[in-house]
């Protein structure tokens, strides 16, 4: 999102390192939430961007062996999004707002039973033991996805518009693609609107 740029970064030990280094300036801003800050890249210019819309997904582990149950459940950040570009010296801050989908689901799976049997030879007897019976699941939610929908600055703004194929299972990727836009001045008078067909 940020213009001619692209890169990588981690963290390690509280401290961002990038994946390469480069002339921009990356640092965390605001509090901690769900163990984790949102971040600022700074260019050069004196231009930043401001990530604090975020995505998250759910990740469910269960497994089970026997009557034994197993869960490893946690929820993270997929995702930053663009929500500020703060341009030098403060003279113009342009938001990005988001609209929020459905959340979807995937789901993946594997099921195992085993059986020991043991002989008595002398009575020509089976003994047979209780089977053993596992099971996993994995299931990944994704927790109500963003999409785009107004860029306002000080002197205008742009709406988007979306049309939608709405899924009939909670197992399908929502479908979503623009169908227009709409460009206004200051006072929100509109200026021009596109449509757009595919």
């Amino acid at each position: 999102s940020c213009p001619g740029a692209s890169g990588q970064f981690i963290v390690r030990d509280g401290e961002i390192i990038q994946l390469p280094r480069s002339n921009n300036r990356i640092e965390f801003i605001g509090d901690i939430n769900d163990g984790v800050r949102d971040f600022r890249i700074t260019t050069p210019d004196g231009t930043a961007y401001e990530f604090t819309e975020r995505e998250y997904i759910v990740f469910q582990d269960c497994g089970m062996i026997d009557e034994l149950y197993h869960n490893h459940d946690y929820t993270a950040v997929s995702s930053w999004m663009l929500s500020r570009v703060i341009l030098p010296e403060g003279s113009d801050t342009i938001r990005y707002e988001y609209a929020r989908m459905p959340s979807w689901e995937r789901s993946t799976g594997a099921f195992t039973t085993s059986v020991g049997i043991s002989v008595v030879l002398s009575k020509s007897e089976w003994m047979t033991q209780k089977p053993s019976i596992a099971e996993s699941t994995q299931r990944t939610v994704f927790q109500s996805p963003a999409i785009l929908r107004h860029i306002v600055s000080r002197t205008a703004s742009v709406d988007l518009m979306f049309d939608s194929i709405t899924a009939d299972s909670k197992h399908v990727q929502p479908t979503m693609w623009i169908k227009g836009l709409t460009l206004r001045d200051a006072d929100g008078t509109e200026i021009r609107h596109i449509a757009m067909t595919y």
